[in-house]
């Protein structure tokens, strides 16, 4: 169930070209999920789901320069 959505957009100047411009949309949605990943006593059939941190110092590694 989501129980928030925000969206923001903007723009701002291109920093590789000039008089071109970046148009930027950022969205957060938060909310709960529930999901069943195997049954009681079970072996999953795959491997195991990553999950990748999108705080701000991974956000920051993350990011390539051009």
């Amino acid at each position: 169930m989501i129980a928030t959505i925000e969206m923001r957009v903007r723009d701002r100047e291109c920093p590789v070209t000039a008089g071109r411009r970046d148009h930027i949309v950022e969205a957060t949605l938060i909310g709960t999920a529930v999901a069943r990943f195997s049954r009681a006593g079970q072996r999953p059939d795959g491997p195991a789901v990553g999950i990748m941190s999108l705080g701000p110092q991974r956000h920051q590694a993350a990011r390539v320069r051009i």
